[in-house]
């Protein structure tokens, strides 16, 4: 059985993903829960066995650092930084937002 990184939640990941259910759920409040269950199974179930499995920010950003980034859904990213021991879930954004440009930690 693969193991299981512990998942960490960044606060502001948390308010991210309840910023999409909010938005989307003006619209179609199923969509909203569909989108917001597929980022949590994303998390849970893939990132969680598959620390590296998303691309590095280095990539996208030209900034050397630890973190990664994984397309959740056609459109929201998730962005984390993988341990040894857990997984930390920094932000979670819409794929057309300039998120390239937030500051994670410093980096």
């Amino acid at each position: 059985m693969e193991k299981r990184l512990k998942v960490v939640f960044d606060e502001e990941a948390l308010e991210d993903i309840e910023n999409i259910r909010d938005y989307i759920g003006q619209f179609n409040i199923m969509s909203a829960r569909r989108i917001v269950d597929e980022i949590f199974d994303v998390i849970n179930n893939y990132l969680s066995r598959n620390p590296f499995g998303g691309a590095s920010m280095e990539i996208r950003t030209g900034i050397k650092s630890n973190y990664r980034t994984f397309l959740a859904t056609p459109n929201y990213i998730i962005i984390y930084e993988p341990e040894p021991t857990r997984i930390n879930i920094l932000r979670v954004a819409h794929a057309k937002q300039d998120w390239t440009r937030w500051n994670f930690g410093g980096v």
